[in-house]
């Protein structure tokens, strides 16, 4: 048989290849194409097609829902071994609270253990006191501070209620923070403007690694004219401008 310019161009026939050219009455090659096994569903009953996915689909979530039942259980069991109390009858027990108290313990201890990991990066870094600034060391008394300390200034002015409970908060906690670098700036060494003496005292700039990471304006419309070391304490840890501490 000759070949055509298709066979020379694709390459020879192969077996079972069927070419309008040759006789149509050639019966057609046997097909070893293999069948679909069929499974068989839990039920014992012969399952193909679209009903073998279907069976399929609900043994998977089946074993899914068992799985994430088992794990669970084991969670359960793991925070009751830490909890305050093991036994389920003892007056006052709910699981769910005991879940929250221990969480709570476990994130607190995680944050004292990595802030223990780092310590050595504030060996010698202490301050105690809140620092005073001019317009002439403002500057200087933030950019060459260590990257790792958080430093909160407070812009005042004299005989502003909010501004004097301000410097006395900020007095109390630098005793009690003393890793965190305080200050305090007059309006006027900060040179800003009338309207902002006049609107938007007290108030908080936060920097850290030469970059502000907290601006607070009219502080007074939050914390009110008269506040303790507490309601500022409470204040800075809500935008996490405090280190944390664990009883």
């Amino acid at each position: 048989m000759s070949l055509s310019l298709d066979d020379k161009l694709l390459g020879e026939k192969v077996q079972n290849y069927c070419s309008s050219s040759e006789d149509e009455d050639t019966p057609a090659p046997t097909s070893n194409v293999k069948r679909p096994v069929s499974r068989a569903s839990s039920k014992g009953v012969v399952q193909t097609g679209p009903k073998g996915v279907i069976e399929d689909w609900r043994n998977y979530k089946k074993l899914e829902f068992e799985k994430k039942e088992e794990a669970e259980t084991k969670r359960k069991e793991i925070l009751q071994k830490h909890s305050l109390t093991c036994d389920p009858n003892a007056k006052g027990y709910d699981s769910d609270d005991e879940d929250k108290e221990f969480m709570d313990w476990y994130n607190k201890k995680r944050i004292v253990e990595l802030q223990s990991k780092f310590a050595s990066k504030w060996a010698g870094i202490t301050f105690g006191k809140v620092t005073t600034l001019t317009h002439t060391n403002y500057v200087e008394e933030i950019e060459n501070e260590e990257k790792v300390v958080t430093i909160i200034i407070h812009i005042y002015e004299d005989n502003i209620p909010a501004c004097d409970a301000m410097n006395g908060c900020i007095q109390v906690l630098s005793q009690k923070y003393r890793n965190v670098k305080f200050c305090k700036v007059k309006a006027s060494e900060a040179q800003v403007s009338r309207n902002f003496v006049e609107n938007g005292l007290p108030a908080l700039l936060a920097y850290k690694n030469n970059e502000i990471i907290g601006n607070f304006v009219a502080l007074a419309d939050t914390l009110g004219e008269d506040f303790y070391a507490a309601d500022l304490e409470a204040f800075l840890h809500s935008y996490s401008l405090l280190p944390m501490s664990i009883d």
